[in-house]
């Protein structure tokens, strides 16, 4: 709608600015394949979930989040949980989230002695089809929420360092 009134106005479709969702892994496995490795996850959020996060995290403590988180998210990704730290950073309107902890990580096992690791965060996921059944009326608009999630992941291990990143967007 305008100021001066009227019906709704179609506009076109953009993707987002900037990341809406960054999520990074950092997976440090030096101590060798058969022991638990030291993980980190950092999550940025902007928008509306961020914005949900800072009013869901604000008035807890670090011990409580801590605490919660501890409560809340050790199983198989987290046997343990070291460290969670929060804030939100009111200028780059974003919520941030750091989980540190140890974790056995689940190799693939190549066979002679090559193990291998499919990095969290991996891939590509295409944007939502916008179409409709023949039947239906094909001028109205979509609603498709607009999202630029970024993902990357990095793994140290005994002898070898890897990183990937991926990128979607729309």
């Amino acid at each position: 709608m305008t100021i001066q009134g009227g019906g709704l106005e179609q506009l076109g479709w953009t993707p987002a600015s900037r990341p809406n969702e960054i999520t990074l892994f950092e997976i440090d496995a030096r101590a060798g394949f058969d022991k638990p490795a030291r993980l980190t996850n950092t999550t940025i959020k902007r928008g509306i979930e961020g914005l949900q996060q800072e009013v869901q995290f604000s008035a807890a403590t670090p011990t409580q989040l801590r605490s919660a988180f501890r409560q809340n998210a050790i199983g198989n990704t987290w046997p343990t949980i070291e460290d969670v730290q929060w804030r939100y950073d009111a200028k780059a309107q974003a919520s941030i989230l750091t989980i540190v902890g140890t974790g056995t990580v689940d190799w693939d096992d190549d066979g002679n002695g090559v193990k291998s690791l499919a990095l969290p965060g991996g891939g590509f996921n295409p944007p939502e089809r916008r179409i409709r059944a023949k039947e239906q009326d094909q001028a109205l608009p979509f609603y498709n929420k607009r999202t630029h999630p970024i993902a990357a992941a990095s793994c140290r291990g005994a002898g070898v360092q890897a990183a990937i990143s991926s990128a979607a967007c729309c």
